[in-house]
């Protein structure tokens, strides 16, 4: 079952941003057959994340047609073994359940460019 996040943003809090719950990997694998979704592998002790993880959480306000979706690696191991994950923080583009894009680092501009793709 997957937690949504109400406070992404006070102001406007995204409908469209996840966080998968620690254990069920089966969720994930359930919202990636959707459309537009854009994953997130983090983890709590990655200094890169913590600055990207706001940006990503803003796109999540401004893309509405997409699934923003943070998984935690430690949380969710399984999950992000069975995606390759071998460094966060990375990112994980996929249209109609089929991997389109993916990138690793803290780079906002190839975030923003990753979006606009799959936008369209």
């Amino acid at each position: 079952m997957l937690r949504r996040i109400v406070n992404v943003n006070k102001k406007n809090p995204a409908r469209n941003f996840s966080l998968i719950a620690p254990g069920n990997d089966d969720a994930l694998e359930a919202l990636s057959m959707k459309e537009n979704i854009a994953k997130y592998y983090t983890a709590s002790w990655c200094p890169p994340c913590k600055v990207i993880a706001p940006k990503f959480e803003k796109l999540a306000n401004e893309y509405t047609d997409i699934s923003f979706v943070k998984i935690d690696v430690d949380q969710c191991p399984n999950a992000a073994a069975e995606a390759g994950i071998s460094s966060v923080p990375t990112f994980v583009f996929m249209k109609n359940g089929k991997e389109t894009m993916k990138f690793s680092g803290a780079d906002e501009a190839q975030l923003k460019h990753c979006i606009n793709q799959l936008d369209q």
